[in-house]
């Protein structure tokens, strides 16, 4: 049982594990998105704006913005896959917690009952006790 509750252990450590590295993929994309979404203001900003020269960057600045806005829908894409496998891994990581901790409870029980019959058998085998 011990070995059993051991082996849980570890493999509720593991869970542990991936979910922080899950928490960590979705924390990147998500400031990888901010940092896209800020790129797009700012262009679209300079694309309002009235520079002299602006005529000349409309061209290069809206294939920019394409591009970003390309990139975007693909770390909204990751996102949304980061955030299902975080929510995967997080079921996965309460139930082996569940597991362990019911196998954490069966064995303190079953050395509990180990040690009152230890001390049962102790009182049975010292025979009457006289008085003096």
């Amino acid at each position: 049982m011990a070995d059993r509750l051991e082996s849980l252990e570890r493999i509720v450590g593991l869970q542990r594990q991936l979910h922080r590295m899950a928490e960590w993929r979705l924390a990147e994309l998500e400031r990888r998105r901010a940092e896209n979404d800020e790129a797009q203001r700012v262009l679209v900003e300079a694309l309002g704006g009235d520079a002299a020269l602006h005529g000349l960057f409309v061209a290069p600045m809206a294939s920019r913005l394409r591009s970003l806005a390309v990139e975007g829908e693909r770390i909204g894409r990751d996102v949304d896959r980061c955030r299902a496998e975080l929510l995967d891994v997080s079921r996965r990581l309460k139930q082996a917690e569940r597991v362990a901790a019911a196998l954490a409870v069966e064995s303190l029980r079953k050395s509990e009952a180990e040690q009152l019959r230890e001390v049962i058998e102790q009182c049975l085998s010292a025979g009457p006790a006289s008085l003096p």
